[in-house]
């Protein structure tokens, strides 16, 4: 379902082409899509890729007849996908909702996520799961490396993790990974997915972010729709993987992803500041730090890590 209560936007963006209004070179100028006026009609820049719903439903085939009841949602503006399915997900059904922008973008530890219209992916799947929240530990690594492993299918082959979940490309952060959960009831834990990825970024978003940032657009051509797709449903995949075995099946394959392996790092939590040695992770998918005053386990929730340059 495409969800734009904006008419004339809705007609340009599936078109290409639509009758030049002021009121509709406002809502381009405000989104700012790039756009030229021939005549009285406006075309659309022929760069920019929209979601489509039957592209993006063709790369979920292998997961589609298994989902009991498939809730489907690309919204051209939305807050925030991950807000939208902690805030509509329910019990039996499996929530998958994409947006062209969003307004109010969420990263990990409150960070605001940067997304601009049209170019990048923000993805957010939501489902039920049986067992306690405890038994999630973990799974931001797993959506991680699912991330990883389609991006290196479809051409960004360098493209690795830095723990717990920043995809990391040319030693600039690509994508990050926010997992959040619904309250704990009889019929499980509603675990909320929410991915993004960097396509392309002007320099006017690019000033917005306060750390080093990357895109995929300066390695290689990729389709939105086929990343969406592709992700939606390895992500699909895990979490079912995910919830009846935990981080074990997945934590022998770490070492393929940590881009920060045997390297010096800072762990950060709250106002402490921890150095050491990246040895991997335990089986809860915990950062195993080694210090001078011996072996550290740090939690995906409690702190954040920064790479040292080497002497």
């Amino acid at each position: 379902m495409i969800i734009n209560p904006l008419t004339e936007l809705e007609t340009l963006l599936v078109s290409g082409t639509a009758k030049a209004t002021d009121e509709l070179r406002g809502l381009l100028d405000e989104r700012q899509i790039v756009f030229e006026v021939k005549g009285d009609q406006i075309l659309l820049d022929r760069s920019l890729e929209i979601l489509k719903e039957d592209s993006i439903r063709a790369e979920m085939s292998d997961i589609l007849h298994v989902a009991a009841s498939l809730r489907f949602e690309i919204h051209r503006d939305i807050d925030s996908t991950n807000d939208q399915v902690l805030k509509h997900l329910k019990p039996g059904e499996l929530y998958v909702c994409l947006a062209e922008r969003q307004t109010a973008g969420k990263g990990r530890r409150g960070r605001r996520w940067i997304s601009p219209f049209g170019h990048n992916l923000y993805l957010t799947i939501g489902r039920y799961v049986k067992g306690p929240m405890s038994a999630l530990e973990g799974l931001s690594l797993v959506v991680g490396m699912q991330a990883v492993d389609v991006l290196r299918e479809l051409g960004l082959t360098e493209v690795g993790l830095k723990w717990p979940n920043d995809l990391i490309l040319e030693q600039g952060k690509l994508g990050g990974i926010l997992v959040e959960l619904k309250s704990q009831d009889q019929q499980g834990v509603g675990v909320v997915i929410g991915t993004g990825i960097n396509l392309m970024l002007s320099s006017r978003d690019a000033g917005q972010i306060d750390q080093n940032w990357s895109a995929v657009g300066s390695s290689t051509v990729m389709s939105r729709n086929k990343l969406a797709g592709r992700l939606a449903s390895r992500l699909v995949s895990a979490l079912d993987d995910f919830s009846s075995s935990g981080f074990g099946k997945f934590m022998e394959r770490w070492p393929d992803y940590n881009l920060c392996a045997g390297q010096t790092v800072k762990v950060i939590r709250g106002e402490e500041e921890f150095i050491g040695v990246d040895r991997g992770v335990d089986e809860n998918g915990n950062l195993l730090l080694e210090t001078d005053s011996g072996l550290q386990v740090h939690g995906a929730g409690e702190v954040s890590l920064r790479s040292l340059p080497t002497s």
